[in-house]
């Protein structure tokens, strides 16, 4: 899976959930990695059992500006 992502209109309807319920039959015996950001429901990953095993302060462009952003690097071993 390369990009998880859940439509914010929906977000809270277990969706989310679901998706990672139907991933997580195929990830048996292995240990996964991901990226998120501050900018994203990365409490998601905390409530499922993540580790954040990783974190970096970076700044993204917004057009001319500079955003301040946490980037987050998760594990999970199945």
């Amino acid at each position: 899976m390369n990009f998880f992502l859940v439509n914010g209109a929906i977000v809270g309807k277990g969706v989310g959930s679901k998706l990672l319920s139907e991933a997580e039959k195929d990830l048996q015996g292995k240990r996964i990695y991901l990226y998120t950001d501050d900018g994203s429901t990365f409490q998601f990953y905390d409530k499922r059992g993540f580790t954040r095993v990783g974190e970096k302060q970076i700044s993204m462009l917004n057009g001319t500006d500079s955003v301040p952003l946490t980037t987050m690097l998760y594990a999970k071993e199945y």
